[in-house]
């Protein structure tokens, strides 16, 4: 009787401290909507600490450890918001603020136990493939994966939730992790496959056998092993970056899907700036549901972007499991791996807010770089792989003259130039992808803003594609800003919504930009050996 007594006295305990927390979250957001209401023109990054501060104190005052870590959490995030130079507007709510302050939980998933926002990416083993996804609470997660599609019912790749007789011929468990900045709940699980057969299809599904599966069953190709017999001999691969979770990325999300799916693309580089997060955890949630027809069926390469900063990049760096080991960059915001012909690098320019003092000379990142271009032009590693690709999010050249960003384009630009430019010429790469910049251009080979060559046929200096195009809330560039007497080094350069295909082989890089509102190409080029 006693112990019966003392369950219900816990119990309702533990209901009152629920019922308390759901008190103070939403008296949180009547507040957070309260600032929201301040026109942007009105605020300042000052007013916005203080206004947030006022609510640590207002509503954890009974908890001084709590309000201060909640201060301390402010402080970062206006921080943040100042690097970026956003203000409370359009797609701010009372509940995000509350959320990004520690004040109001989220909840990562639709449902508990069900698998979702599944994504792929390969290491440096074309016999690996790794296998990400999220459910809501912990579970054991594998990964059972063959050549045939089990399919107890439905139509072609569905399977039925939850079944226990799909008899795949492979099976792994992998690991899971957490993170709880912005209040995030939920359980990221990473698997890895191995003893993967070159350029095979397999097909697969996720999730924990004593729980829930996947409503769907997967399938992607495992990565080519050059001259081998089932070398493709041509490898397609889609490069953007400043991608959305809103509407603004649809015509682009539904026309990568719908090549995807046609096995017109067989990877992704996504050149940072991933959903527009901008710390509230739910869009990051959002963005990786949407994606996921096609980032489950091909391997999706993330490099960091601006956007991605809010926590220290943690959504980033936990939610992307990318070769930094195999690479021995030791992370994923920055690292490389191999594909196909290409030696493919993954820089950062993020570190103190775009100071990046890992990139200066002698420091990590620029040593590390240095090493893997030493690594990547070996006679014989250059021999197997003869095209040196690098991508990430700020660009080496850009004309716009109307950025969004702080510091203008062609200051800069000139800037990570003045880094590690020498580096990329000495090296001999061939092309950069890059974005942050919401248009595309294109470059002459260019080294020291002095065009090169005229021919993408040897040309002797890298190639330079801006590819912020993605889609994203804040708008693509305004066509006024695109210059009328651009610089010799840009020869195109457009604001459509849309994304680099190219086509790899041996000898050529056959590069397109598709408007992804019409599926047409508006700029063409070739590099060739």
């Amino acid at each position: 009787m006693q112990r019966a007594l003392l369950i219900v006295l816990v119990l309702v305990g533990f209901v009152a401290i629920q019922a308390k927390g759901d008190f103070v979250c939403k008296q949180c957001q009547v507040l957070a909507n309260d600032l929201l209401k301040v026109p942007e023109a009105n605020q300042t990054y000052e007013l916005i600490d203080q206004e947030l501060t006022k609510i640590c104190q207002n509503l954890l005052s009974s908890n001084p450890l709590a309000e201060k870590e909640c201060e301390r959490i402010v402080d970062n995030l206006v921080a943040d918001l100042q690097n970026l130079g956003l203000f409370l507007g359009k797609g701010w709510s009372g509940y995000a603020l509350c959320t990004m302050i520690n004040i109001c939980d989220y909840y990562c998933c639709l449902m508990p136990y069900r698998p979702e926002q599944v994504h792929i990416a390969v290491t440096n083993n074309p016999s690996e493939m790794m296998v990400t996804f999220i459910t809501g609470e912990p579970i054991t997660p594998t990964v059972e994966w063959g050549e045939q599609n089990c399919n107890p019912a439905g139509p072609i790749g569905e399977v039925v939730v939850g079944t226990k007789s799909c008899n795949f011929t492979y099976s792994a468990v992998g690991t899971s992790k957490t993170y709880t900045q912005g209040s995030w709940q939920g359980q990221i699980h990473n698997v890895l496959l191995t003893g993967l057969q070159p350029t095979t299809t397999y097909y697969y599904r996720v999730g924990d056998p004593y729980w829930d599966w996947s409503t769907h069953n997967f399938n992607f190709t495992s990565a080519p092993v050059l001259n081998s017999p089932t070398d493709p001999g041509i490898y397609k691969i889609a490069a953007y970056g400043d991608m959305g979770a809103s509407d603004a990325s649809d015509a682009n999300i539904f026309l990568l899907q719908e090549k995807v799916q046609s096995k017109e693309i067989d990877l992704i580089l996504h050149a940072g700036d991933i959903s527009y997060a901008n710390g509230f955890q739910y869009v990051w949630d959002d963005y990786l549901r949407k994606v996921e027809y096609y980032t489950a069926y091909v391997p999706y390469m993330t490099a960091v972007g601006n956007h991605e900063l809010f926590y220290n990049f943690t959504a980033f760096k936990e939610r992307f499991s990318m070769p930094g080991a195999s690479s021995l960059s030791g992370t994923n915001m920055y690292f490389s791996f191999n594909y196909g012909p290409a030696h493919i690098i993954a820089y950062s320019f993020e570190q103190d807010a775009g100071y990046a003092p890992e990139m200066h000379p002698g420091g990590v990142e620029y040593q590390w770089l240095q090493q893997d271009l030493i690594w990547a032009n070996a006679p014989e590693n250059r021999t197997t792989f003869p095209w040196l690709i690098m991508y990430g999010h700020r660009p080496f050249y850009c004309s716009n003259t109307g950025t969004s960003n702080e510091m203008p384009c062609e200051i800069e630009s000139a800037y990570y130039r003045s880094l590690v430019e020498p580096l990329m010429y000495q090296y001999k790469v061939d092309l950069v992808i890059t974005a942050h910049v919401h248009d595309y251009e294109r470059t002459l080979p260019v080294y020291n803003e002095t065009v090169v060559s005229t021919s993408y046929d040897n040309p002797g200096a890298p190639t330079y594609v801006v590819v912020g195009t993605g889609g994203n809330r804040e708008g693509n560039s305004d066509p006024s800003t695109i210059p009328k007497r651009p610089p010799a080094w840009s020869v195109s350069h457009l604001d459509n919504v849309g994304f680099g295909l190219f086509y790899l082989t041996n000898t050529t890089l056959d590069w397109t930009f598709i408007d992804a509102t019409s599926d047409t190409v508006l700029d063409q080029f070739t590099l060739s050996k």
